[in-house]
């Protein structure tokens, strides 16, 4: 849908901010990503892999989407690191017109509380939203998932879906737009999200590094780019790879460099897919022990760490 400058618009359209938020691991990103139909935000199954705030915008005849991606809500953590996403993640529903406050559908969590509290005690206008429903062993097991988040937010309108397989995102989409206020786009109908390339490549070196070491390798890991340029239709991405130890360098690294290889070859195919360009990617790990308590480090990562 184009919305051209100086063109009338509907009278009836909407358009508002939507924050997605829940607990690490809800699957705010995919739900982002699926709903937008590219993909924006990085994914894992690693908690708390989303680490900054992304924007996303869907443009429809009738109505302007403007999402935002917040990293999950993690009170617990002492972290200097940790405390600094909390904070974007709190900042991330601030001022919003709705937030989908998103539970996984196999129940109820602890850590689903505060997030819940956080939305109410800011009286924002919410939708409950039960993500996940094709991991239900038989779908007889949804209703009562339904009925004890209904008890336990007392919200009226509770959305369940499946990013993954994309079932009920046209529902999402219909309840959503109810909820936001008639008024013209706020962005561009072209505008799709706020991330550059450059934090794009960054966020997906990052991605990449979850999903090959899993576990092997704890949250402690950043990414900086040092070179992002095309030369001669070649675009050439170098990067750091920081980590806290020298064995985990040696984990990312493996053995004769194999391991490292496959994350940079990841990379380089979906980057070339993405921007149908040539791409050469170089990878390099290095160490600064606890960089997760170091201000200024965590300060030139794009956080902030100032109360």
């Amino acid at each position: 849908m184009n919305y051209s400058a100086g063109e009338p618009i509907d009278p009836e359209f909407r358009s508002g901010m939507i924050a997605i938020a829940g607990r690490p691991n809800v699957g705010k990103s995919t739900l982002l990503n699926k709903i937008l139909g590219q993909k924006v935000s990085i994914t894992s199954r690693k908690a708390n892999t989303t680490r900054h705030r992304i924007l996303g915008v869907l443009s429809e005849p009738d109505c302007q989407y403007v999402f935002i991606d917040t990293p999950g809500f993690s009170t617990q953590s002492k972290q200097l690191v940790d405390r600094a996403i909390h904070k974007v993640a709190v900042a991330g529903i601030m001022g919003v017109d709705l937030v989908l406050f998103l539970v996984d559908s196999r129940g109820w969590h602890p850590q689903d509380l505060p997030v819940w509290r956080r939305i109410q005690s800011e009286k924002l206008d919410s939708i409950v939203v039960i993500t996940k429903i094709d991991l239900l062993s038989r779908k007889d097991r949804l209703l009562p998932v339904i009925s004890e988040i209904a008890q336990v937010t007392g919200s009226t309108e509770i959305v369940p879906i499946s990013a993954q397989k994309a079932l009920n995102l046209d529902q999402l989409k219909s309840v959503i737009s109810k909820h936001l206020p008639k008024g013209p786009p706020l962005f561009p109908s072209d505008f799709v999200t706020d991330q550059d390339d450059v934090f794009f490549a960054s966020e997906l070196i990052r991605e990449q590094v979850f999903r090959h070491y899993g576990e092997e390798l704890p949250y402690s890991c950043a990414i900086q780019v040092e070179k992002y340029q095309l030369q001669r239709s070649v675009l050439h991405l170098h990067a750091l790879i920081w980590m806290e130890s020298e064995n985990q360098k040696r984990i990312i690294i493996g053995s004769k460099g194999e391991k490292i290889k496959i994350v940079g070859t990841r990379v380089r195919q979906i980057l070339e897919s993405k921007l149908d360009t040539k791409v050469y990617v170089k990878l390099w790990v290095k160490v600064r022990s606890k960089w997760t308590e170091d201000e200024r480090l965590i300060a030139n990562f794009g956080y902030s760490v100032q109360e």
